[in-house]
């Protein structure tokens, strides 16, 4: 049997063995078709906050950008990037410990970087990991500065750390 007549018995038998009603028109061997109904569907963006709809547009220019970087070598102005964007996270504490090392006072830092040529750049990145272990507080006091022991064993040939009582 046919996938449209077995549809159109099942129907059939359904629609006589729970109707009762002898004055249902006859069905015909053609199912009923019904008129394709096209979904209406949401814009993507039709409920889309302007905090998503910006975050959006700034995932697409940060694939474009990195889609042209990785065409090209990595430069200075990379470099000063990446050392901008550390230096403006880094925590106060570490920040005055940075300030002090580049003697340019509170807060400018990151007009400093500027100034710096590449290869100092790099040490100002390096500046800033290890500096994030030199300024001790009360509840960290017994933690080993790890980041300042690795690269004092990478450049030193005997890494100590001076203990005050």
């Amino acid at each position: 049997m046919r996938l449209e007549a077995r549809v159109d018995h099942a129907l059939c038998g359904a629609d006589e063995a729970g109707s009762g009603n002898e004055d249902k028109e006859a069905r015909t061997s053609e199912p009923e078709t019904k008129t394709a109904r096209t979904p209406r569907r949401k814009s993507i963006d039709a409920d889309a906050t302007p905090a998503t709809l910006a975050s959006r547009s700034r995932l697409d220019l940060l694939k474009r950008v990195r889609e042209r970087a990785l065409a090209t070598e990595r430069s200075a102005f990379d470099l000063r990037l990446v050392a901008k964007f550390v230096c403006e996270s880094i925590a106060w504490r570490h920040r005055a410990t940075l300030e002090g090392l580049y003697d340019c006072g509170i807060g400018n830092l990151p007009s400093r970087i500027d100034a710096l040529h590449p290869s100092e750049v790099a040490l100002f990145l390096l500046d800033c990991a290890l500096a994030a272990n030199v300024m001790v507080g009360e509840d960290d006091a017994t933690e080993q500065p790890s980041y300042l022991l690795t690269a004092a064993e990478h450049y030193l040939s005997t890494p100590t750390l001076s203990t005050h009582s």
